[in-house]
């Protein structure tokens, strides 16, 4: 079981290149990996789920197809789209995971953050 771990993507409606370039990398790994978790910032700024702008949908479509694929697609929301809820989750078949969510990988046990909570000591 191949996981692919990706985090802080900050996908912006002005930056479609980089839209287009994580949905050609997510369709470049589709036979190689069986779960891909994203690690928040997925989106620059996101103000909630009854609002996904029209620049989004390839990505939104992408992630469809590699759920329909038989891919498990974990979500975790970060400090810039915190908003993100369970109803984008839903529409992309997706499962949303909170900060700190321990996962078992390769008989390790191991913590997955988003890294933001990590982050006590930063002066103004």
């Amino acid at each position: 079981m191949t996981k692919l771990f990706i985090s802080d993507l900050h996908l912006n409606p002005a930056k479609p290149e980089l839209t287009a370039l994580v949905c050609q990398f997510l369709q470049q790994q589709a036979d190689a990996v069986s779960e891909i978790y994203i690690l928040g910032d997925i989106f620059n700024t996101w103000l909630g789920d009854d609002l996904v702008p029209a620049e989004f949908s390839d990505f939104t479509d992408t992630l469809r197809s590699l759920t329909k694929a038989g891919i498990n697609l974990y979500l975790m929301v970060g400090n810039r789209d915190f908003m993100l809820g369970k109803a984008f989750a839903d529409a992309v078949n997706a499962t949303l995971i909170k900060d700190g969510f321990e996962l078992d990988l390769a008989e390790t046990p191991t913590l997955l953050l988003h890294g933001d909570s990590l982050c006590i000591d930063d002066v103004s």
